[in-house]
């Protein structure tokens, strides 16, 4: 299935509600690292949600993912879905580096 004008209309619809939500001062997005394991109709969805989202959000508010190479699945995982525990780590001192800078 591809990512198309129905996800984004989703998409667009939960940004608008959690915009106008006074609980919600902002909203970042942390972008989806691919990995090169990914199938390409799988890895061209992601591609477009994170532009979509870079788009949507602004350069502030976009997490940029991590470089292709930077990515790998964990072994034991038998969907092949899930980050090992070193791209986890890489990915959240990512998002902390990006938010210290961003709201400090």
């Amino acid at each position: 299935e591809r990512f198309d004008d129905g996800d984004v209309d989703d998409i667009r619809s939960m940004l608008f509600e959690a915009r106008r939500n006074p609980s919600i001062d902002r909203i970042y997005f942390n972008g989806v690292s691919i990995p090169p394991s990914l199938p390409v109709i799988e890895t061209g969805n992601l591609e477009a949600l994170n532009r979509f989202m870079k788009n949507e959000l602004g350069e502030g508010y976009y997490i940029a993912p991590l470089d292709r190479t930077e990515v790998v699945i964990d072994s034991n995982d038998r969907f092949q879905i899930h980050y090992n525990q070193e791209t986890v780590d890489k990915i959240s001192k990512k998002m902390a580096s990006h938010l210290i800078e961003k709201v400090f």
